[in-house]
Protein backbone atom coordinates (compact mmCIF):
# COMPACT_ATOMS: atom_id res chain seq x y z
CA UNK A 1 0.00 0.00 0.00
CA UNK A 2 0.60 3.66 0.34
CA UNK A 3 3.09 4.98 3.13
CA UNK A 4 -0.82 6.51 4.33
CA UNK A 5 -3.47 3.74 4.10
CA UNK A 6 -6.29 2.68 6.19
CA UNK A 7 -5.54 1.06 8.60
CA UNK A 8 -8.66 0.05 10.35
CA UNK A 9 -12.59 0.64 10.28
CA UNK A 10 -15.37 0.41 12.78
CA UNK A 11 -19.16 0.58 11.68
CA UNK A 12 -21.42 1.34 14.87
CA UNK A 13 -25.18 1.90 14.45
CA UNK A 14 -26.04 4.25 18.07
CA UNK A 15 -29.22 4.24 17.18
CA UNK A 16 -32.12 4.14 15.07
CA UNK A 17 -30.53 7.13 12.51
CA UNK A 18 -27.46 7.54 13.16
CA UNK A 19 -24.03 5.48 12.71
CA UNK A 20 -20.43 6.29 14.19
CA UNK A 21 -17.68 5.33 11.68
CA UNK A 22 -14.41 5.08 13.20
CA UNK A 23 -11.41 5.39 10.74
CA UNK A 24 -7.83 4.36 11.68
CA UNK A 25 -5.13 5.52 9.15
CA UNK A 26 -1.46 4.50 9.31
CA UNK A 27 1.49 7.27 8.36
CA UNK A 28 5.08 6.11 7.04
CA UNK A 29 5.77 9.36 5.50
CA UNK A 30 7.76 11.13 8.72
CA UNK A 31 5.12 13.63 7.65
CA UNK A 32 2.42 15.42 9.02
CA UNK A 33 -0.17 15.33 6.08
CA UNK A 34 -3.47 16.81 5.66
CA UNK A 35 -5.95 14.00 4.76
CA UNK A 36 -9.47 14.07 2.52
CA UNK A 37 -11.85 11.52 2.43
CA UNK A 38 -14.92 10.50 2.10
CA UNK A 39 -17.15 7.79 3.96
CA UNK A 40 -19.83 6.02 1.66
CA UNK A 41 -22.91 3.24 2.05
CA UNK A 42 -23.96 1.45 -1.42
CA UNK A 43 -26.59 -0.60 -2.36
CA UNK A 44 -26.13 -2.35 -5.79
CA UNK A 45 -23.48 0.16 -6.64
CA UNK A 46 -25.22 2.89 -6.03
CA UNK A 47 -24.29 5.60 -2.98
CA UNK A 48 -27.03 5.66 -0.39
CA UNK A 49 -24.90 7.62 2.29
CA UNK A 50 -21.93 10.17 2.23
CA UNK A 51 -20.25 11.77 4.89
CA UNK A 52 -17.07 14.45 4.16
CA UNK A 53 -14.19 13.52 6.39
CA UNK A 54 -10.70 15.53 6.90
CA UNK A 55 -8.11 15.23 9.62
CA UNK A 56 -4.45 16.24 10.09
CA UNK A 57 -2.06 12.48 10.50
CA UNK A 58 0.52 13.97 12.47
CA UNK A 59 2.63 10.46 13.58
CA UNK A 60 2.09 7.12 12.36
CA UNK A 61 -1.46 6.84 13.22
CA UNK A 62 -4.49 9.17 13.54
CA UNK A 63 -7.82 8.26 14.48
CA UNK A 64 -11.35 9.89 13.26
CA UNK A 65 -15.12 9.48 13.79
CA UNK A 66 -17.71 10.37 11.66
CA UNK A 67 -21.39 10.31 12.02
CA UNK A 68 -23.61 9.10 8.72
CA UNK A 69 -27.37 9.39 8.86
CA UNK A 70 -29.21 5.96 8.42
CA UNK A 71 -32.40 6.90 8.78
CA UNK A 72 -33.76 5.73 5.64
CA UNK A 73 -32.05 2.44 5.05
CA UNK A 74 -32.96 -0.98 5.95
CA UNK A 75 -32.00 -2.94 8.67
CA UNK A 76 -30.53 -6.30 8.61
CA UNK A 77 -32.71 -9.13 10.02
CA UNK A 78 -32.26 -12.87 9.99
CA UNK A 79 -35.66 -13.18 7.94
CA UNK A 80 -34.54 -10.14 5.70
CA UNK A 81 -30.83 -9.82 5.43
CA UNK A 82 -30.27 -6.46 3.87
CA UNK A 83 -26.65 -5.57 3.33
CA UNK A 84 -24.85 -3.00 2.17
CA UNK A 85 -21.20 -1.88 0.87
CA UNK A 86 -18.90 0.34 3.56
CA UNK A 87 -16.38 2.37 1.33
CA UNK A 88 -14.20 4.42 3.06
CA UNK A 89 -11.44 6.23 0.28
CA UNK A 90 -8.91 8.53 1.54
CA UNK A 91 -5.75 10.90 0.03
CA UNK A 92 -3.41 12.93 0.54
CA UNK A 93 -1.36 14.60 -2.12
CA UNK A 94 -0.54 11.63 -4.06
CA UNK A 95 -1.52 8.59 -1.57
CA UNK A 96 -4.66 6.95 -1.91
CA UNK A 97 -6.29 4.19 0.04
CA UNK A 98 -9.64 2.49 -0.19
CA UNK A 99 -11.54 0.32 2.03
CA UNK A 100 -14.74 -1.96 1.17
CA UNK A 101 -16.36 -4.16 3.34
CA UNK A 102 -20.28 -5.63 3.41
CA UNK A 103 -22.45 -5.25 6.29
CA UNK A 104 -25.80 -4.93 7.75
CA UNK A 105 -27.46 -2.08 9.53
CA UNK A 106 -27.35 -3.82 13.33
CA UNK A 107 -28.38 -2.81 17.11
CA UNK A 108 -28.03 -5.91 19.31
CA UNK A 109 -29.34 -5.43 23.05
CA UNK A 110 -31.72 -6.66 25.10
CA UNK A 111 -35.46 -5.56 26.73
CA UNK A 112 -36.91 -5.21 30.05
CA UNK A 113 -37.36 -8.56 30.13
CA UNK A 114 -34.09 -9.52 29.67
CA UNK A 115 -34.68 -10.83 25.94
CA UNK A 116 -31.88 -10.48 23.37
CA UNK A 117 -32.90 -8.04 20.73
CA UNK A 118 -32.00 -7.30 17.44
CA UNK A 119 -33.06 -3.93 16.45
CA UNK A 120 -35.52 -4.29 18.71
CA UNK A 121 -37.11 -7.00 18.38
CA UNK A 122 -36.70 -10.35 20.73
CA UNK A 123 -34.29 -12.38 18.76
CA UNK A 124 -33.98 -16.31 20.28
CA UNK A 125 -30.78 -17.83 19.35
CA UNK A 126 -31.20 -21.56 17.66
CA UNK A 127 -27.58 -22.06 16.87
CA UNK A 128 -24.83 -25.08 16.82
CA UNK A 129 -21.16 -25.04 16.97
CA UNK A 130 -18.40 -25.52 14.42
CA UNK A 131 -15.18 -27.59 15.70
CA UNK A 132 -13.55 -26.81 12.37
CA UNK A 133 -14.19 -30.49 11.61
CA UNK A 134 -13.50 -30.86 7.60
CA UNK A 135 -12.89 -34.15 7.78
CA UNK A 136 -12.56 -34.68 3.69
CA UNK A 137 -9.98 -32.04 3.32
CA UNK A 138 -8.48 -31.51 7.09
CA UNK A 139 -9.40 -27.83 6.62
CA UNK A 140 -12.04 -25.07 6.18
CA UNK A 141 -12.64 -24.44 2.66
CA UNK A 142 -12.10 -21.06 1.08
CA UNK A 143 -14.91 -20.87 -1.37
CA UNK A 144 -18.18 -18.93 -0.73
CA UNK A 145 -20.36 -21.09 -2.63
CA UNK A 146 -18.96 -23.67 -0.17
CA UNK A 147 -19.63 -22.06 2.64
CA UNK A 148 -23.11 -20.70 1.14
CA UNK A 149 -24.42 -24.55 1.76
CA UNK A 150 -23.33 -24.90 5.13
CA UNK A 151 -25.13 -22.23 6.06
CA UNK A 152 -28.21 -23.51 3.81
CA UNK A 153 -28.11 -26.85 5.35
CA UNK A 154 -28.10 -25.12 8.65
CA UNK A 155 -30.85 -22.63 7.91
CA UNK A 156 -32.78 -25.68 6.89
CA UNK A 157 -32.74 -26.90 10.38
CA UNK A 158 -33.91 -24.06 11.66
CA UNK A 159 -30.49 -22.40 13.19
CA UNK A 160 -29.96 -18.77 12.82
CA UNK A 161 -26.24 -18.77 14.07
CA UNK A 162 -23.13 -20.56 14.04
CA UNK A 163 -20.05 -19.98 16.54
CA UNK A 164 -17.07 -21.12 15.74
CA UNK A 165 -14.86 -22.85 18.34
CA UNK A 166 -11.28 -23.00 17.69
CA UNK A 167 -11.06 -21.16 14.88
CA UNK A 168 -11.64 -18.03 13.00
CA UNK A 169 -13.16 -18.82 9.60
CA UNK A 170 -12.06 -17.82 6.18
CA UNK A 171 -13.17 -14.64 4.47
CA UNK A 172 -14.82 -16.41 2.44
CA UNK A 173 -17.56 -17.73 5.32
CA UNK A 174 -18.03 -14.30 6.24
CA UNK A 175 -18.71 -13.86 2.61
CA UNK A 176 -21.57 -16.33 2.81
Amino acid sequence: TDPLWIENVRFDPTDGSLAEITVKLGNITGKRLSVEGEVRLCENGRVVVKVPMRLTVDGKSAWTTVSADISSLARWSQFSPRLYDLEVEVSAGKFRDLYRETTGIRIVGRNGKHQFTVNGTPTFLRGTVNYNIFPLTGYPSVKPKEWFEIFKTYKEWGMNHVRFHSLTPPRAAFEA
